[in-house]
């Protein structure tokens, strides 16, 4: 399990879990919830949520701007208890996959089911490979070292066969040569692009558009404004120019681009320094790269 957006000191997750489904029937009977909590029940923290938990908020619900003082919640790395494990809805189950990573953020599945994860503080892409039904993988290699805090990885150009691995340093994006399977990269790496750096916003996230004319980067600025997406067009055999630059959208981290309607789908950790008890949190769909939170 990997924590995205920003980057708080001490955020260093050491495992992540991959959950597979093996089936699901009757789910919203099943969690025995006959509702959505509403009003000041809707209301709660990690504490009470569980899958298939939904809640509706309403602006009257929220309290009055400066009602509260405003707080910093930081997290605190523990010890994993042995037998904890992430609540799933019934059907479904987990088991630990890998561990002893160093920072894993972000991770992208390659065609042939090879896992590519990006460990962030140790500047490198590593690749997990597991045959179906295994819960360990038969595989696990270093592709490629050496990087400056790396976290999107993307395919390109889309479908079973990509040539390319674009990785999103936090001052660059890169390219790796690639033929399915490969499990190392055969040399270094072709630089495509410089992005922004410096400040506590360090990911970079990166997605191709359906129709691979299109690379989009999500850049978290230096401060807590003029944050947004930067748009590249493919020239050049896959090479980039900056065509665009979607400012105003607060820590931004794109994470898809549907394939059918071409809306990109994104998520912002909003503005620091909340209400105690409002989210920071929001999801935008962009339309032709205009954000709609």
């Amino acid at each position: 399990m990997s924590v995205k957006g920003s980057d708080r000191k001490g955020s260093r997750v050491r495992s992540f879990w991959l959950t597979a489904a093996i089936f699901v029937t009757g789910l919203g009977h099943a969690l025995g919830q006959s509702g959505p909590l509403v009003g000041a029940a809707a209301f709660g923290d990690w504490h009470s949520d569980k899958p298939g938990l939904s809640r509706i908020i309403k602006p009257d619900d929220l309290p009055k701007p400066g009602a509260t003082p405003s707080v910093a919640n930081f997290p605190h790395v523990v010890s994993r208890v042995s037998d904890a494990v992430p609540q799933v809805p019934p059907g479904f189950k987990v088991e630990l996959f890998a561990e002893g990573l160093t920072g894993p953020r972000e991770m992208r599945v390659a065609p042939n089911g090879d896992i590519f994860v990006a460990e962030t503080h140790a500047g490198r892409i590593r690749v997990l490979r597991a045959a179906d039904g295994n819960s360990k993988p038969s595989i696990n290699e270093i592709f490629a070292s050496g990087l400056d805090q790396p976290f999107g990885i993307a395919f390109f150009p889309s479908g079973d066969n990509p040539q390319w691995v674009y990785v999103a340093n936090t001052d660059s994006i890169v390219r790796f040569s690639y033929a399915v399977g490969d499990t190392k990269a055969s040399r270094k790496p072709d630089i495509v692009a410089g992005l922004p750096s410096g400040g506590s916003h360090t990911t970079r996230n990166l997605v191709f558009t359906p129709d691979n004319k299109r690379m989009l980067v999500s850049v978290g600025s230096r401060t807590n404004d003029a944050e947004g997406i930067v748009t590249f067009e493919l020239v050049r055999g896959g090479l980039s120019r900056t065509v665009s630059i979607n400012v105003a959208v607060p820590n931004n981290t794109i994470f898809g681009c549907a394939r059918l309607a071409a809306n990109l789908y994104s998520c912002a950790a909003g503005e620091f320094g909340p209400e105690p008890s409002l989210g920071c949190d929001d999801n935008s769909i962009t339309n032709q790269y205009c954000i709609y939170s």
